[in-house]
């Protein structure tokens, strides 16, 4: 069984957002060292690794359930949950609201006996709390996600850099990105937006579809710093804390590196016919 409840509800709910405009389900790991949450899209082109630590909570019981995996962590459980159903069980969660998760293999009747999160919301004006229970599938075997390694260049942003940046998007179908050591520059059709002296040497210049990267406006919310890491052929990568709690980054393959990526995928079917 886990019982865990933080007060940065806003904070769960703005991951929960970006990882819906990504996806439509995610596995959810629980171990002893919190939740985690590690998987692609469907189209291969954005991967997410989200880690919400246990001691970050202000409470967190967690007693390994009768199906529970051994680990490196200990034993561990891994479920599919629903994005929408999950946000819209957050929608309520206001700046310094609280959230509360419960995952019960069985819960009490008469609700159905199939694996269930339940959500619990309050604001610090609300009188009452908001409980939401949601179906969800245990993963009986987990699929492990690699990430991506080999990455060379690093630097920080503010967060602020997204801000405007989805009206932006909204308006092209593309954005470049260009990266120095120290500075960052989203160029669309419709403008630019940018982060230090963009006129040093770029180490990194790719394109990216609007939609990808129109995404992830909201990590703005998570922290007022974010970090980029970029390397030859590899997804750009984007992290940034979750306040306190954990760690967010999301990996984007560039318009570039997917076209490649199809490219080696049509050969080896085309070899694979002869």
């Amino acid at each position: 069984m886990l019982s865990c409840k933080t007060g940065s509800g806003s904070l769960i709910k703005t991951v929960v957002e970006i990882l819906r405009n990504t996806m439509t389900e995610v596995p959810m790991r629980i171990d002893r060292n919190g939740l985690t949450i590690r998987t692609m899209d469907e189209q291969q082109s954005t991967m997410v690794d989200m880690v919400l630590r246990a001691d970050k909570f202000e409470k967190f019981n967690y007693e390994p359930f009768a199906k529970a995996k051994p680990g490196p962590n200990g034993p561990h459980v891994t479920f599919e949950i629903n994005l929408s159903l999950l946000y819209n069980a957050l929608t309520s969660v206001k700046k310094k609201g609280s959230v509360g998760f419960e995952f019960m293999e069985r819960p009490p009747l008469p609700a159905p006996q199939v694996p269930t999160l339940a959500v619990t919301t309050r604001n610090k004006s609300d009188e009452v709390h908001n409980r939401t229970l949601i179906q969800v599938t245990l993963i009986e075997i987990d699929v492990h996600t690699h990430l991506p390694m080999g990455y060379v260049n690093h630097m920080n942003a503010k967060s602020d850099l997204f801000t405007g940046f989805k009206n932006l998007t909204k308006l092209s179908h593309s954005v470049l990105v260009r990266i120095s050591r120290n500075s960052i520059l989203l160029r669309t059709d419709a403008g630019e937006i940018a982060h230090g002296d963009t006129t040093e040497d770029a180490v990194y210049e790719e394109v990216f579809a609007s939609s990808a990267l129109g995404k992830i406006v909201k990590i703005k919310s998570l922290d007022p710093n974010f970090q980029v890491h970029t390397g030859p052929d590899l997804p750009i990568k984007i992290c940034s804390s979750i306040g306190t709690l954990g760690e967010f980054s999301i990996y984007i393959k560039s318009t570039r590196v997917m076209e490649t990526e199809l490219a080696e995928l049509a050969d080896a079917e085309y070899e694979e016919e002869d």
